[in-house]
């Protein structure tokens, strides 16, 4: 918290696969932190054919619920950053735009289930649970919110996204969180 508020300007890149709750609180802490602007780099599409009932060839569930939580759909953050939060996506794999732009960036914060290039560029690096080992919600491509439980414990450490989540909003002096039970 201390490291994104010494930054300065903050942008947050995000994956479609998100949960609701890790997509609002990084919007309360794009709040707390004036207004950090929020986007999603998931690709919309992918080569498994959609069958118009059960598979879609968007692969990202929460795609839906981030866009009316105001995140945008973007290639890049569009203006420089000084500080970033990386949440379950990979942008440093994508492209040398994304990689100058983490490298530039004085304070970057990743968080996520999978270790990928742009942990390299991580100041600090939130291990968190996957879809797998933890509780969330989401909104499928029919505007219906639907959750789901963990199948498995996680692994050492990790957290549910949105408790990390949670501990870095409380550090920035945001509201406290707690899940729906």
């Amino acid at each position: 918290a201390a490291s994104l508020r010494q930054a300065g300007r903050v942008g947050i890149v995000a994956s479609a696969a998100l949960t609701m709750e890790e997509g609002y609180l990084l919007s309360e802490i794009a709040e707390a932190l004036g207004g950090a602007k929020r986007i999603v780099v998931s690709p919309a599409q992918s080569d498994i054919p959609d069958d118009g009932k059960l598979v879609s060839t968007d692969r990202f569930p929460n795609r839906r619920g981030l866009v009316a939580l105001g995140f945008e759909e973007a290639a890049n953050l569009g203006e420089p950053c000084d500080g970033m939060i990386v949440a379950r996506c990979d942008p440093a794999a994508d492209s040398a735009e994304w990689k100058a732009a983490l490298e530039n960036a004085l304070a970057v914060v990743v968080v996520g289930d999978r270790v990928g290039e742009s942990a390299g560029y991580a100041d600090h690096l939130l291990a968190i649970a996957s879809h797998f080992e933890a509780e969330g919600a989401f909104v499928n491509r029919q505007g219906r919110l639907q959750s789901y439980a963990p199948a498995v414990a996680p692994p050492g450490s990790a957290v549910p996204g949105w408790q990390a989540l949670a501990a870095v909003l409380a550090a920035l002096g945001g509201r406290p969180y707690k899940t729906r039970q």
